[in-house]
């Protein structure tokens, strides 16, 4: 039962989870049946979930949880709903939301396999030009991170054209790790130049790694500042990549749960939000 005091059916966002067949909704002493015309006329969207994955008393009521939008529509025999594929929601901000993020998803991953190209030949070039110290040390971990990389691509690959949430998850995963140490990497170069000649050990460490004169000839006294927010900025990167794989994500699961509503049926769903299409009401 719908809360009597909810005069405007227009726009409901409702007080408490209600779980109930479509078409036992109440208002008052209203039924949805006496409703369905006015609320099919003004387009409305409803979100919904399946009842039967919810745990009622400790799902939490929050939009943000409830991406799906659906349009419901009238027909003589039955209830549809309908995939809002066009969502707003499934335009990733990382790219000015000017891309749906089935397309969006396939840009990040040319850019992600750009800049680890571009890293690879910067790398080769710094080491011809001996700014490397430790080459036993940066070549197999750039082998490593780069065979880690181009797996979270292909994944992501496969996820995208078999429409396969588990790969896209393991791209995120790598990519979540990758962002980790980038930025735990930069901390320890600040770290370093913060204590700088107090400490022995911090004063040896940049020597031991790479080339520290050839380096402050090329970048300067606060190189090593410059590396850190070089690979901060790396880190901020794979976050924006990031960003594009989760709203993808989100956009698959949404799709998956609506075919599963389709497939149970639209006679028993859990309602939890109704406004009109037209987000500015």
């Amino acid at each position: 039962m719908i809360s009597s005091n909810l005069t405007d059916f227009s726009r409901i966002e409702y007080q408490e989870i209600l779980t109930i067949p479509i078409i036992l909704i109440q208002k008052g002493n209203q039924t949805f049946g006496e409703l369905k015309n006015s609320i099919y006329h003004s387009k409305v969207i409803m979100k919904v979930e399946p009842i039967n994955k919810i745990d009622k008393k400790n799902y939490p009521l929050s939009n943000n949880n409830f991406p799906t939008s659906y349009d419901i529509k009238n027909r003589s025999s039955m209830y549809n709903i309908a995939f809002s594929s066009n969502s707003p929601e499934y335009y990733p901000s990382q790219c000015c939301e000017s891309l749906h993020a089935s397309h969006a998803v396939y840009l990040s991953l040319i850019l992600q396999l750009f800049f680890f190209v571009c890293i690879g030949i910067l790398y080769y070039m710094l080491e011809q030009q001996n700014y490397v110290a430790a080459i036993a040390v940066f070549r197999p971990a750039l082998i490593f991170f780069g065979i880690v990389n181009l797996i979270g691509i292909f994944c992501a690959l496969i996820g995208v054209f078999r429409e396969k949430n588990i790969f896209l998850q393991i791209q995120i995963t790598i990519l979540t790790g990758l962002i980790t140490f980038a930025d735990i990497f930069a901390l320890f170069l600040i770290f370093i130049m913060a204590i700088g000649t107090r400490s022995k050990t911090t004063s040896l460490i940049p020597g031991k790694l790479v080339n520290v004169d050839k380096f402050e000839v090329l970048l300067g006294p606060f190189w090593i500042y410059i590396c850190a927010i070089s690979l901060h900025m790396c880190a901020a990167a794979m976050m924006c990549f990031n960003g594009v794989n989760k709203k993808f994500s989100i956009y698959l699961q949404d799709k998956i749960r609506y075919q599963e509503l389709n497939h149970q049926g639209a006679e028993n769903i859990q309602v939890l939000k109704i406004v009109p299409t037209d987000e500015r009401v």
